[in-house]
């Protein structure tokens, strides 16, 4: 599953590597960061490519939704911005980057976080959020989220998952 698994030279980061993502058309590069077991990222990255259904169409929903929400604040500067799309369709926009694996807390849950890049926003890309097969947040690439943190953590104003109770 794994592929092209190194040591990483970066220090808050034990192993590097890459594994295929279908859905995004390519291979996705990993980070599993210190102290993850190895089992434990394959098993997220595994989560990534069977990603369920509700999973995948909230992905969708709420990547439309940033989207449409760019679409408003850059209207004036000539970014060219998808228009009319729904569902699946989104999917054409969104390009593969990083998926960042950090120590679980219960490793009986799947958690990660991904950087992606879109066609609507250079400059920040999209960061997307999953655990335990909920999407917590859809947004601008933000970095500071810790992916075990309360659902509270995640409710700003830029982030464009519909969080549940």
């Amino acid at each position: 599953m794994l592929e092209n698994l190194k040591k990483s030279e970066e220090k808050w980061c034990d192993y590097e590597g890459t594994f295929e993502l279908p859905l995004l058309g390519g291979e996705m590069f990993v980070q599993v960061l210190k102290d993850v077991e190895l089992e434990y990222a394959e098993k997220c990255a595994s989560y990534l490519q069977n990603l369920p259904e509700h999973v995948l169409n909230d992905l969708c929903s709420f990547a439309i939704s940033y989207c449409e929400d760019n679409r408003k604040h850059f209207l004036d500067e000539g970014i060219e911005i998808p228009e009319e799309i729904n569902g699946l369709e989104i999917l054409s926009y969104i390009h593969l980057g990083d998926m960042m694996i950090s120590q679980p807390k219960n490793d009986k849950i799947i958690a990660f976080s991904m950087t992606l890049n879109c066609d609507w926003e250079d400059e920040h890309g999209m960061e997307v959020i999953v655990r335990n097969d909920e999407i917590l947040y859809v947004g601008g690439f933000n970095g500071g989220y810790d992916i075990w943190g309360d659902k509270d953590h995640f409710d700003t104003e830029w982030n464009f998952a519909e969080l549940r109770d």
